[in-house]
C-alpha cells in the first residue's frame, strides 16, 4: 500500500485531486469506500495515464509505463537492482 486514507485527506485538503486503483488496500484491509470517502477517487486504467504524480508501491510493467504522461513522476519502490533497464529503461527515454 503506497497510501493511506489519512494522507489522502491532507492531500486532499492541499489542493490534489487523488486517484486510486481500485482494490489497491485490500491487502491492508482498507476498502475502496473508505479512499472514497477520504476524498479519492477509485480510478479507471485510462485516468492515471494523465496523473502528474504516481505512487506505487511495486514496479509497473513497463507497458504501464509506456502509457503514462510524458513528464510525469513515478514516486515508489521501482527495485532497479531486481528489474533493471527492462523495466526502467523505456521511462528514462521518456522523461
Amino acid at each position: 500500500m503506497a497510501i493511506v486514507p489519512a494522507v489522502v485527506k491532507q492531500l486532499v485538503k492541499a489542493g490534489c485531486r487523488v486517484l486510486v486503483e481500485g482494490g489497491a488496500g485490500m491487502s491492508s484491509y482498507i476498502s475502496d469506500q473508505a479512499f472514497t470517502e477520504a476524498g479519492a477517487t477509485i480510478a479507471t486504467d485510462s485516468e492515471w495515464t494523465n496523473a502528474d504524480a504516481v505512487l506505487v508501491l511495486r514496479p509497473p510493467a513497463p507497458e504501464k509505463l509506456s502509457r503514462m504522461k510524458r513528464g510525469a513522476v513515478l514516486i515508489g519502490m521501482l527495485q532497479p537492482q531486481a528489474n533493471g533497464d527492462a523495466a526502467l529503461g523505456n521511462w528514462r527515454r521518456r522523461a
